[in-house]
């Protein structure tokens, strides 16, 4: 064999070592990588969320830029904007007890749908009712007329007048503008027990009571009984879902439905994610083992 040809063969055997030795060489290297941290009971860890009802309205996030984004993405009427400095990673304890001051107890369809997730990772994720924030109170779901009648005449105990009117001393003949319906009323009589007031409304006065829809008043009729206020309720089908108020009492409460073949709207006080799927859009932005071991972006 000529030199030429034992040039070849050395090369192609010195080819063939070093592409064993990188055979050999790799998974002696790999096999050194530790798999990535998931989350498992009782971890500790932060996540990014956008919290969705099932007509798409976003009810919560920790995220500053989905909170001030209301076209791409409008908002529930129970959102409340929690001010510039205060959204930040949602800290959550996985588990079902457990948790502190600082990493708390979510409802277990949460928690449940974190469980082997790594940190940057992300999911889509729906909890059930059963899962969430449990099933709606018929107790708390109300039917009233939509044209309704209210004595102009309204008599309270002392203590229970100071707190619908604190800034307004219980002076015989005093004139003053309802806070809360917003028409005018005057003071009929005071005792040592009771305060009389008397409605004092015009006919096609516009009230909004309750801070979310507007009434209208429709007639007054006086007789041997008293005085009658009639009110009509303004309501529209757009408004179903996405009107919220507070009664009297500071209870909140969201439109829930309008019946004008019985001439009636039905509210709801249960809270918006109650009794509903809700989606979760989430991003794990650290791990704090319960192994001790911690992982972050």
């Amino acid at each position: 064999m000529n030199k030429y040809y034992m040039s070849i063969v050395v090369v192609i055997l010195i080819g063939m070592a070093v592409e064993a030795g990188i055979y050999y060489y790799m998974p002696k290297q790999n096999s050194s990588v530790s798999p990535p941290i998931t989350i498992a009971v009782g971890d500790n860890v932060s996540v990014n969320y956008v919290g969705y009802l099932p007509n798409g309205q976003v009810f919560d996030t920790s995220l500053y830029s989905v909170a001030i984004n209301n076209q791409s993405y409008p908002k529930a009427v129970s959102f409340s904007f929690r001010g510039v400095n205060q959204y930040t990673p949602l800290k959550v304890h996985v588990g079902s007890s457990g948790g502190n001051n600082v990493y708390i107890i979510t409802v277990t369809g949460f928690w449940e749908n974190l469980l082997g997730m790594t940190v940057n990772q992300s999911k889509v994720f729906v909890v059930p009712p059963s899962l969430g924030y449990g099933k709606m109170n018929p107790n708390l779901i109300r039917t009233y007329p939509i044209i309704s009648n209210l004595s102009a005449m309204a008599t309270y105990n002392t203590s229970f007048y100071s707190k619908l009117y604190p800034t307004q001393p219980p002076n015989i003949g005093a004139v003053f503008k309802d806070p809360y319906w917003g028409w005018n009323d005057t003071i009929m009589n005071v005792n040592s027990s009771y305060v009389s007031v008397m409605f004092t409304p015009y006919i096609g006065e516009i009230i909004n009571p309750y801070h979310a829809w507007n009434m209208e008043v429709i007639g007054i009729t006086s007789n041997s009984s008293g005085t009658t206020i009639m009110l009509k309720n303004l309501l529209s089908p757009s408004m179903i879902g996405n009107v919220m108020g507070k009664d009297f009492s500071g209870n909140s409460f969201i439109l829930y439905g309008i019946n004008y073949s019985n001439s009636t709207y039905t509210v709801n006080y249960n809270k918006q994610v109650v009794g509903v799927d809700l989606t979760f859009d989430v991003t794990v932005v650290s791990i704090q083992s319960n192994t001790n071991q911690t992982a972050s972006s």
